[in-house]
């Protein structure tokens, strides 16, 4: 039901027990905040956290155009009724949901990387 997955997206009550290690990254996370605040609020990353990666080492080279008071920080968006996007200093989620009947929903997840992280092959 793609109504539930946008419910999970838009929540992050089940963030603390299902995924400590995306709390240890953003820690408001860790309180069940997983809704953007006002329009322009990003969570920040842990004090310790380089970069949006599973451990917290230092991401990739950062887009351009993001501004510095940015760069730590988790932004999403919901863009009703079924799409979602993350952004993050050096990438972009980008979901999409074709629900097809009443029990199934086909979710598509583009991530997006600069060009040249893509054609360097690292494995990110």
């Amino acid at each position: 039901n793609w109504k539930l997955i946008i419910e999970n997206f838009m929540e992050c009550y089940h963030c603390a027990t299902i995924h400590p290690e995306l709390t240890e990254v953003l820690p408001e996370f860790a309180d069940g905040y997983a809704a953007q605040y006002y329009v322009g609020h990003g969570a920040e990353f842990g004090e310790d956290v380089q970069g949006f990666t599973v451990d917290g080492s230092e991401g990739l080279d950062r887009i351009p155009g993001v501004a510095e008071d940015q760069d730590r920080r988790y932004y999403a968006i919901t863009v009703k009724p079924q799409v979602f996007i993350n952004l993050v200093p050096d990438h972009v989620i980008f979901h999409r949901m074709y629900p097809v009947s009443v029990d199934r929903t086909i979710v598509e997840c583009d991530w997006l990387y600069l060009p040249h992280v893509v054609e360097s092959g690292k494995d990110v």
